[in-house]
């Protein structure tokens, strides 16, 4: 505790808080860059497919959360951060970046399969709006949720198989209707009560917002673009430029993709858009202090590697140099927490565990919530999934 408190405080306490002085500045914070390179980001890649594969129930779903201290299964479960992991799929199955071996591919494709039938299972006709439908997911259904099943579905698409796409296409249309006058998304809808939420969230608002910016940018399609050209303004003004701490980080990763999506398929507002990309990272790391923080981060990587193209395309060295610095440097603290990973020997924290309490079909592959923590959870895995994919897409190496 006392390290984890030196390290913010020597973040907090520089004088000249930029991009040039970073590696100075936090040169006290666990990992190391130097440890991540091509091999241990595609070990890393391929450790987590299977980890995902391997923690698929028959029914479809992941095994949630696991504690390697005290050996123990939770019974807590996050449809939101499920559907996340179908999404993590879809990527290791359709990114170019992926290039996992054939056998393992096979079996990425059969999880995905059957949790694409325990979706379709799932679908109900969203009476409100024509030709939409949406996903019944016990109790009230999230908004982010239905999100995160149209961008694995948009994965799959753009890799060429369509047989899904009738069902994202009444997805997009559902999600379409959840808009509110201010731009929004309703945050869930109450199948019981036959009605959408009056409130939004900065993860389900990011959720949605990247999804119709993929359909758009990615795969051509036009019919949401007035959805689109609503809602980038309005959840930029929101989400983006909010003072609360907990509002701008919740959609940090969201926004930042969704805005390099937008600003990819509208020349006339690419500028803005990659700006706000670049200032939205200036806030992660220099003031938010990311490299400070003990639990993982996957999530803030996702952002930054999209930032670090930016920075790069504009010849901005200062931030560019930056960027990558930070970004290799969460990928060793957070690698160093996977399961299985050569580099969990530069963790004395993962030599700590008894090796009873990480059997290997449970845990190997698996990332830890940080490098000092015990928690195993599913989500973790899928951050760390496209933010891997995404550092090698974007070239930071």
């Amino acid at each position: 505790m006392i390290a984890r408190t030196l390290v913010v405080v020597l973040l907090a306490g520089c004088s000249d808080p930029t991009w040039k002085t970073l590696e100075a500045r936090s040169s006290g914070a666990f990992g190391d860059p130097s440890w991540i390179d091509e091999r241990a980001l595609r070990t890393s890649l391929e450790l987590a497919a299977e980890h995902l594969v391997s923690q698929q129930r028959p029914s479809g779903l992941f095994r949630y959360q696991y504690d390697v201290v005290l050996g123990e299964e939770s019974s807590e479960d996050n449809i939101v951060r499920q559907l996340g992991s179908y999404w993590a799929l879809a990527l290791l199955l359709g990114d170019p970046e992926a290039k996992l071996p054939p056998d393992l591919h096979e079996r990425a494709l059969r999880a995905f399969e059957r949790m694409s039938g325990w979706i379709r299972e799932r679908r109900r006709t969203y009476e409100h709006a024509p030709g939409a439908a949406w996903i019944a997911l016990d109790g009230e259904v999230p908004t982010g949720a239905i999100a995160l099943c149209a961008l694995a579905l948009i994965e799959r698409v753009r890799a060429g198989d369509r047989a899904d796409e009738p069902l994202l296409r009444e997805i997009l249309a559902y999600l379409a209707a959840t808009q509110r006058p201010d731009g929004g998304f309703a945050d869930n809808y109450s199948p019981r009560r036959g009605r959408l939420s009056r409130s939004s969230n900065p993860y389900a608002d990011g959720e949605v917002l990247l999804a119709f910016a993929k359909d758009h940018n990615e795969l051509g399609d036009r019919a949401y673009e007035a959805v689109l050209d609503r809602a980038m303004p309005a959840l930029r003004r929101r989400w983006f430029e909010s003072r609360e701490v907990d509002r701008k980080k919740g959609f940090y990763q969201w926004g930042t993709m969704a805005f390099w999506q937008y600003a990819r398929s509208h020349p006339a507002a690419r500028r803005k858009y990659e700006d706000a990309i670049l200032r939205y990272a200036d806030w992660m790391v220099l003031e938010h202090q990311t490299l400070g923080r003990a639990r993982n981060t996957s999530y803030a990587v996702e952002g930054l590697a999209t930032a670090f193209q930016v920075a790069r395309a504009r010849g901005d060295r200062p931030r560019a140099r930056g960027l990558r610095y930070a970004i290799l440097k969460t990928h060793a603290r957070l690698i160093s927490a996977q399961i299985g990973h050569p580099l969990t020997r530069k963790n004395p924290f993962i030599a700590s565990i008894p090796k009873a309490h990480l059997p290997r079909d449970r845990t190997r592959g698996g990332f830890l919530n940080g490098h000092e923590d015990p928690t195993l959870r599913i989500d973790v895995t899928q951050h760390a999934v496209h933010a891997i994919l995404l550092t090698l897409e974007h070239d930071v190496l």
